[in-house]
């Protein structure tokens, strides 16, 4: 199952809907609408307070049942440094660098 799939469902189990998720979030109801629909990705911070708020730990990290909040401070923590070295191959890759 996708990120979009599992939002969508994460959203379906705890009866909430795509604006009130955007509002708890910060953000514009259309964001969420992109996520779900698999227009667009979450950055790390923002997939963490989703898996936070829809409870789905175990959905993205098998095995892990339930994180503490220092275990999920950290995995933003990766998740972020992977996003950032993501955006430094896609700007390389755009410009016409050779990553090899």
């Amino acid at each position: 199952m996708d990120i979009s799939n599992k939002i969508a469902m994460g959203l379906k189990l705890k009866g909430l809907s795509q604006r009130e998720l955007a509002e708890m979030l910060g953000i514009h109801q259309t964001g969420v609408g992109k996520w779900i629909s698999g227009k667009s990705l979450p950055t790390a911070d923002k997939l963490i307070e989703i898996i936070k708020i829809l409870d789905l730990v175990e959905d993205f990290f098998p095995g892990y049942g339930k994180l503490d909040d220092t275990e999920l401070d950290s995995v933003e923590k990766k998740l972020a440094l992977l996003d950032e070295r993501v955006k430094i191959l896609e700007k390389a890759d755009s410009s016409g660098k050779d990553l090899s």
